[in-house]
């Protein structure tokens, strides 16, 4: 309306000037914040307030859509995309466990991956392992934003190439990777795998895994697998592996443990690590897994450590209402028939007794994850009417021995001998222990 309110009166012919002013316009450029505003065909023609008025208004012209969210947003590129199984899509809020390999667009340089099979930039040799990622979640450290959009509506199964612009990737900054350096203004190339995505949080990501790489989706949320591009079963495997591999902070902690007793000419000496793990999380390196029940009896605990420690507070508790009652310590035997009470009047939670329940009178014991190490060990080595101290260099150096095999024992050594003069306690630090073949002595003072 307010051009034709200026039409030129006497300079050109009749509807030259409402044609004149029709003319300048906003095109988008085929560059990206580029815009520009044409010119009339001749300045002439036009009278100089309406030219300036038609300029004014081409230049407060609403931009099209295409060309404001162009402006505004950055957006990844994707350059490849084998679609998943299933309808699920990732979005924001999921958690996802995938496999990525990250490159510097333009020279092909990797910088960062999970897949391994490559050398750190330290020498060392790259790991196998999945990550898992929350989409639109709190930053992590060498994760850009545009990893994370690019991942958005990936199905399960699903590899997808994309590259992130600077503005969605780490900006202007150098950025030293695992495997290399990504320049200050690069711009990136990932190529992403999704092997599992859920929205009810970790346990239930993690949870039923069967296969993993690949794009085999777990049969028990699929009832079948797809391929998605084929790979060797080797793949498969240490890719299955690497998904125990990561620390688990979830889990219940567990004792681990290795536990051995040993009785001799006058007595027993029972002894046990002191490393508690939560998943592959070491989350105590000096517990006490041996507990008192009375005076003369002891519980040595393995497994899961919070049930391990009710069943010793609880026959604790009765072994006291027993003694009161009847004036005496209990015997070993009444202590170890209330643990077996306790531990299998619920069937399915079974810690720390032997299958049936069965209580044997033995020379020798050992359980635990680090028991599998000691069973030859113990029948070649233990010896009827040995001597306290043969006995303790046994269960010292059988525990030392499990310690160096297992990855769920170590620690300190924690004997308690136990004889007709009472119960005497002894801490063996990882600097006093036996060392076995290839292993570094530990230094003074350290719990490993």
């Amino acid at each position: 309306m307010m051009a034709r309110t200026l039409q030129p009166r006497s300079t050109t012919r009749p509807g030259a000037g409402r044609q004149a002013l029709r003319r300048p316009t906003v095109a988008a450029a085929s560059e990206p914040h580029e815009h520009q505003i044409q010119a009339p065909p001749a300045p002439a023609q036009l009278h100089r307030r309406a030219w300036l008025a038609a300029a004014a208004a081409a230049a407060l012209a609403p931009l099209p859509p295409a060309a404001r969210a162009e402006e505004q947003a950055p957006a990844v590129e994707i350059l490849a995309d084998a679609p998943g199984s299933g309808t699920a899509r990732a979005r924001q809020g999921d958690l996802v466990l995938v496999h990525y390999v990250g490159t510097v667009a333009g020279s092909g340089a990797l910088f960062d991956s999970t897949r391994g099979g490559q050398k750190y930039r330290d020498g060392g040799n790259g790991v196998l392992r999945p990550v898992i990622l929350q989409l639109g979640g709190s930053p992590v450290p060498g994760i850009c934003s545009g990893l994370q959009a690019g991942i958005a509506g990936m199905a399960v199964g699903g590899r997808r190439t994309f590259t992130v612009p600077p503005a969605l990737g780490f900006g202007g900054q150098t950025v030293l990777g695992p495997y290399g350096v990504v320049p200050g203004g690069s711009t990136v190339q990932y190529e992403v795998e999704l092997l599992r995505l859920s929205r009810r949080g970790p346990d239930a990501l993690m949870s039923g895994v069967s296969q993993c790489g690949g794009g085999f989706v777990n049969e028990r949320t699929t009832g079948s697998r797809h391929p998605a591009t084929a790979q060797p079963p080797a793949h498969l495997v240490a890719c299955r592996a690497a998904m125990d591999g990561p620390p688990s902070l979830s889990a219940a902690p567990h004792t681990g443990t290795t536990i051995v007793a040993v009785s001799y000419a006058d007595g027993v000496v029972i002894g046990a690590d002191s490393r508690v793990s939560t998943g592959t999380y070491v989350s105590n390196r000096a517990s006490d897994k041996i507990t008192a029940l009375c005076d003369n009896v002891y519980l040595l605990r393995s497994g899961s450590a919070a049930d391990t420690q009710a069943v010793a507070d609880y026959v604790r508790y009765f072994t006291e209402q027993h003694e009161m009652q009847l004036q005496r310590t209990p015997g070993v035997w009444a202590v170890a028939n209330m643990v077996k009470e306790m531990n299998y009047q619920y069937k399915h939670l079974v810690y720390g007794c032997p299958i049936g329940g069965t209580i044997v009178r033995e020379q020798w014991a050992t359980d635990g994850s680090g028991s599998t190490f000691l069973w030859g060990f113990l029948d070649s080595e233990y010896k009827e009417g040995m001597s306290r101290q043969q006995a303790e260099d046994l269960v010292a150096t059988a525990l030392a021995l499990a310690m160096s095999r297992d990855g769920s024992s170590g620690g300190v050594i924690r004997l308690v001998t136990i004889s007709k003069d009472g119960a005497e306690r002894r801490m063996i630090t990882p600097e006093q222990q036996p060392v076995f073949w290839d292993e570094i002595p530990a230094p003074v003072g350290m719990l490993v």
